[in-house]
C-alpha cells in the first residue's frame, strides 16, 4: 500500500471525493489522477496540504504509521490547530474542570 492508496482510504472514510480533495489542495484533478497512473507522488508541499485537509499526518500517508499517535489524537491536535488563543484557553478550562485529577507539567503563565 502506498501514499495514494492511503489517501483513497481516507477519502472513502471521510465520505469526500478525490475531486473535492484536489480542489481544496489547489491541485488539478487531472494531476491528482495522473500521479497513480504515472507511478508518481505529490511533492512535499502538496503532501502536507493533502494530509492537513484529511486531518492526518504525512507520515501516516507515506508509511502507514502515525508515529505512535492514534488517529484520534492526530485529529484532536489538528482541531486544536484551528482554534484561536481564546478558544484554546476556554478548552483548557473545560478540560481541567472535567479531569481534575490530571496534572499538566506547566504552571499558569509559563510557556507550554
Amino acid at each position: 500500500m502506498d501514499f495514494l492508496d492511503r489517501v483513497k482510504i481516507e477519502v472513502r472514510k471521510q465520505k469526500i471525493t478525490q475531486e473535492w480533495l484536489a480542489e481544496k489542495a489547489g491541485i488539478s484533478y487531472s494531476t491528482f489522477k495522473g500521479w497513480k497512473s504515472k507511478g508518481r507522488v505529490p511533492n512535499v508541499y502538496q503532501a502536507v496540504d493533502i494530509a492537513k485537509i484529511l486531518g492526518t499526518s504525512v507520515e501516516y500517508l507515506v508509511t502507514g504509521s502515525s508515529g505512535g499517535k492514534s488517529d484520534q489524537r492526530i485529529k484532536i491536535e489538528r482541531f486544536i490547530d484551528l482554534l484561536s488563543d481564546s478558544e484554546i484557553e476556554r478548552a483548557q478550562i473545560i478540560l481541567e474542570a472535567s479531569f481534575p485529577n490530571k496534572k499538566v507539567g506547566w504552571s499558569e503563565g509559563s510557556a507550554m
